[in-house]
């Protein structure tokens, strides 16, 4: 995995917009660029009453809030709800509040 130093993972920070996103999105471990060791982690910081729909991933990934809050239907997320998402199994709109919301994931592995 590609450690980085917090200059380095500051000038990652990136604006992400796309049909299903709007925000920004900053790395924090990268996965190997050689296909092997997928595991990666990194800030989102997703836009006021952006909904990011349903999805899934091939990884297992662990979702941290670190500041606002929103929806993840049916609970109510907020700073320091941790979500966990198995490979492939879709989870539920994330629908962040009048604040944002910014959350750490983690993905590790996959097959």
């Amino acid at each position: 995995m590609g450690m980085q130093t917090f200059a380095r993972v500051a000038a990652t920070r990136r604006t992400n917009v796309k049909p299903q996103f709007a925000g920004y999105v900053t790395d924090l471990i990268l996965p190997e660029s050689d296909g092997g060791e997928r595991s990666q982690a990194f800030l989102v910081e997703q836009t006021a009453n952006w909904t990011l729909p349903t999805h899934f991933h091939l990884e297992h990934q662990f979702q941290v809030v670190v500041a606002g809050g929103g929806n993840l239907e049916p609970l109510s997320i907020a700073p320091l709800t941790v979500h966990y998402a198995s490979p492939h199994s879709a989870y539920v709109p994330l629908v962040p509040g009048a604040e944002g919301i910014s959350q750490g994931a983690l993905r590790i592995g996959g097959e």
